[in-house]
């Protein structure tokens, strides 16, 4: 049986009467409905009014769907404009923007990371909608939501796992970054690969300097791995860097390659092997 949910509310307020009535006339199948039937189409219809006003929501994060009008919500595009300003600075200098972000020593680092907040606090409420299938059935910008997201996950992450480094998050509980691993990476990531028809990788373009940072420590205080097994997984590191960069889906200015963190990790290894 196929009922009419719109002003469902309206109508089921009152059963007697012309409103009543009105049920009756225009949908015979609804006034013989029991009150639990009822009371389902109810909650039908207010999840379908939650679902519409989430994927407002959303929009309302988009460059493309925000109003002109000066609101105080951010737009991710240009949180992710301003990351960019910070990456491209510290391209040409003597400390790339995942070192810059690392250190924290200038007030522009400290900008960086409150950006990187903000960018996350929208990220994680955009995550769980989708998670909780909270959205349309037709959500309508799922494509350019996936394209933002696969862009925000590749200059984000690793500012993520600078911070991670930074605090020695997995000093204290031996929790290495992959287990801790935000769900906005995981999903984006699984977005993305998805609507490119490809598997699931653990360790993605966005978070393979997290795999570095893990092989640095095992050189300085050795745990699980020997120092063969740490240039064997280098080697195989290098080579997937290389196949990404080949890869002409990834754009290469988004993507933080990770050249400072590398070049710190055959050094240590360099002097190990010569102790």
């Amino acid at each position: 049986m196929q009922v009419n949910l719109k002003g469902l509310n309206e109508h089921l307020q009152n059963s007697n009467g012309a409103m009543g009535d009105v049920v009756r006339t225009r949908n015979k199948e609804l006034s013989e409905l029991n009150a639990s039937a009822k009371w389902c189409l109810l909650a039908v219809e207010e999840a379908e009014k939650r679902k519409e006003k989430n994927m407002d929501q959303i929009k309302k994060f988009m460059k493309k769907y925000s109003s002109n009008e000066k609101e105080s919500t951010k737009i991710i595009e240009d949180l992710l404009g301003e990351v960019m300003e910070y990456k491209i600075k510290h391209s040409d200098g003597s400390i790339d923007y995942y070192e810059a972000f690392k250190l924290q020593k200038d007030h522009e680092d400290f900008k960086a990371n409150v950006n990187r907040l903000e960018q996350a606090k929208i990220w994680d409420v955009i995550v769980e909608m989708v998670r909780r299938k909270d959205l349309p059935d037709e959500f309508e910008v799922w494509g350019e939501l996936v394209e933002l997201g696969t862009r925000f996950r590749r200059v984000y992450e690793p500012l993520d796992i600078a911070n991670y480094f930074r605090h020695s998050k997995g000093d204290d509980t031996g929790a290495k970054y992959m287990t801790v691993r935000p769900k906005r990476y995981k999903f984006t990531q699984r977005w993305h690969q998805h609507a490119n028809v490809t598997g699931f990788e653990l360790v993605s373009e966005s978070n393979f300097v997290a795999e570095i940072e893990e092989l640095m420590n095992e050189v300085i205080k050795p745990k699980n791995k020997t120092i063969e097994q740490v240039e064997n997984d280098l080697a195989s590191i290098k080579n997937k860097v290389e196949m990404w960069k080949k890869d002409e889906k990834i754009v290469d200015g988004d993507v933080f390659w990770g050249k400072s963190v590398l070049s710190k990790l055959k050094e240590k290894l360099a002097e190990t092997n010569h102790i």
